[in-house]
């Protein structure tokens, strides 16, 4: 969730092991490059990665192998997801609901929704557009790039899109 552009480090764990570990810059600045926001499904996330190594590999003479202590371990996580006190029926009450939501909240109804839905669409895109029949403040907000915000940044801009919607209802 760190702004790139903040960070001198690669922003994935693929990218930073294959630049520092096996110092080949080349390939570690390719899979940095992998813009997250375009896919739609941990598959054809996980099938660029592969893609970016294969042609990688298929276009050198020798491999390095990683030192001693170096070498990558993947990882597996495991998410809980457990209710809050935070519930909305109208457009009023998710954005005040918006406001007071935990960070952990927002990233599971905006980030993780993204790859689980396999539309693009976050959570909460989905619902406005279809419990609340609000498509173009569902499309505004699936159209927002998560990674160009903080958390806070992004929780902002929700409500700012929101808030600017009931301002329209009112008049």
């Amino acid at each position: 969730m760190q702004h790139q552009y903040l960070s001198p480090e690669p922003p994935n764990d693929f990218a930073y092991w294959v630049t520092n570990a096996l110092q080949e810059d080349r390939l570690g600045e390719q899979l940095a490059a992998i813009d997250l926001i375009e896919f739609r499904t941990i598959r054809a996330l996980r099938e660029r990665i592969i893609e970016v190594i294969e042609r990688d590999l298929n276009e050198r003479q020798q491999l390095r192998t990683a030192p001693e202590g170096e070498e990558f371990h993947f990882r597996e996580a495991v998410s809980f997801i457990v209710p809050t006190s935070h519930v909305a029926r109208t457009l009023a009450e998710f954005a005040d609901c918006m406001e007071q939501i935990g960070f952990g909240s927002l990233s599971l109804h905006f980030f993780d929704a993204r790859l689980r839905l396999e539309t693009g669409d976050t959570d909460f895109s989905e619902w406005l557009a279809k419990e609340l029949g609000e498509e173009e403040l569902g499309r505004a907000i699936a159209g927002l790039d998560p990674y160009t915000y903080t958390l806070e940044g992004l929780r902002k801009e929700v409500v700012r899109l929101v808030r600017r919607r009931l301002q329209e209802h009112a008049a």
